[in-house]
């Protein structure tokens, strides 16, 4: 998460938030939504008083801005409870040949990086492999 300058809420000079990797979960995705990563949870009380760059590991292979255009960003309301319902954000910054993407917000939720067509993916089983040796 990268802050500009001024970002941070009034009176604050620091601000913790949470962030979780999910690997299951009562979720609801859109109709043709391809999850590409994990699902985050990133949780934070207060509102930036500018947009924060949020940045995510996929496991797509991006190899064209073409296959590019086809990720989305997806979130869900934390402060709704289960199942969280997911909708498709119209923001953000997906790179070809690049494991990351970004997006700027000035709220946190459950997000999550999904494409509309299948996605070739790169090393997501070995992702899931060790995320579950993690919590064994």
């Amino acid at each position: 998460i990268n802050f500009p300058k001024g970002s941070l809420p009034s009176g604050h000079t620091a601000v913790e938030i949470p962030v979780k990797a999910i690997v299951a979960g009562d979720f609801t995705l859109p109709p043709n939504c391809h999850l590409v990563s994990g699902i985050y949870q990133i949780i934070c009380p207060h509102r930036f008083n500018e947009k924060v760059t949020l940045h995510l590991h996929h496991a797509a292979v991006i190899r064209s801005e073409e296959e590019a255009s086809h990720l989305r960003f997806y979130a869900a309301k934390c402060s709704i409870g289960p199942p969280y319902q997911f909708r498709e954000l119209k923001d953000g910054t997906f790179v070809p040949f690049s494991e990351s993407a970004s997006i700027k917000l000035q709220q946190f939720s459950y997000f999550a990086i999904g494409s509309r067509k299948r996605a070739r993916l790169q090393y997501f089983s070995q992702v899931i492999y060790k995320a579950k040796q993690l919590h064994e």
